[in-house]
């Protein structure tokens, strides 16, 4: 498992990769995509998902950070992420613009099939870093299915703590709640999460 991110690197990375390192552009890749992977595919839902390539979704989001880094100031890591975050829904929202305006209905259109005819798999391997949420329920899978059935903003909770990692007070800035107010909404989502998945 890799180090807690460290700010001023993943700042020095941004503006390194912004100029064409590509070692720099390979550290913050390595540093973030396993987080933000489980998080665009928890965001998308499974009816976007059976279109959308995640990854190419993670890979544009992260092109955009780079190129788009030195207009903006980071008080923190939790800041930096959600910066992230806000992104990955813009991209997201996006998508799902784009297939309403070509009159898609998604519920009818057929799944992405690889070349053996099987519904293709865009899900990277996770076992190398852990995520601290899939330790403790263990199959990323059963929780993607397990949080179709909650509400949208329970679901945000989620993704908000264990994928982008915010703080409880960074939490409940965005969600207009106390930090203790926030703590216990995670505990309840993390809970019916776990109902869900049993």
């Amino acid at each position: 498992m890799t180090d807690k991110p460290d700010l001023s690197q993943t700042v020095h990375d941004l503006k390194l990769a912004r100029d064409g390192d590509d070692e720099a552009a390979k550290r913050l890749w390595e540093r973030y995509y396993e987080k933000i992977v489980p998080a665009v595919r928890i965001r998308l839902g499974a009816k976007l998902r059976s279109k959308v390539e995640t990854m190419d979704i993670v890979q544009n989001v992260f092109l955009e950070a780079i190129n788009s880094a030195d207009k903006k100031e980071f008080k923190s890591e939790g800041h930096f992420r959600s910066w992230i975050s806000h992104m990955v829904e813009n991209r997201i929202r996006k998508t799902a613009r784009d297939f309403s305006r070509q009159k898609r209905d998604i519920n009818k259109e057929r799944q992405l099939l690889d070349t053996h005819g099987q519904v293709r798999s865009d899900r990277p391997d996770l076992s190398r870093r852990p995520i601290s949420i899939l330790e403790e329920f263990d199959d990323l899978e059963r929780m993607e299915k397990a949080m179709e059935l909650m509400p949208r903003s329970t679901r945000e909770l989620l993704v908000m703590r264990f994928f982008d990692e915010l703080s409880f007070a960074e939490i409940g800035e965005r969600t207009e709640r106390t930090e203790d107010a926030a703590r216990k909404a995670v505990n309840r989502a993390v809970a019916l999460l776990g109902q869900k998945m049993d």
